[in-house]
């Protein structure tokens, strides 16, 4: 955007940008944090006996209420894992 284009936003327009730009860099800003909380687990995991997950060391409101961020990751239960690797087995021709 240009300066003349700034110079004719009408009040809602230029506040319709900053919501815009606030919501793209608040998301950036979730997924950074993310990165790093994934990147401390895997670099405290081998000094743990237990199984840790990134909200264990590091609770983010932010990024735990995200239903983006948090997407794809439900819980399987063995049988579900078991019949879903088979899958995989058979889909890459392992079988």
């Amino acid at each position: 955007m240009g300066l003349a284009d700034f110079d004719t936003l009408h009040p809602s327009e230029f506040r319709a940008v900053v919501d815009a730009w606030r919501h793209h860099e608040e998301e950036c800003y979730s997924r950074t944090l993310a990165a790093i909380r994934v990147h401390a687990t895997c670099c405290v995991q081998p000094h743990v006996k237990k199984r840790l997950m990134p909200r264990d060391l590091w609770q983010i409101p932010a990024v735990d209420e995200d239903p983006e961020l948090n997407a794809g990751h439900e819980q399987l239960s063995k049988e579900e894992k078991k019949a879903r690797f088979e899958q995989l087995k058979k889909q890459r021709g392992y079988e």
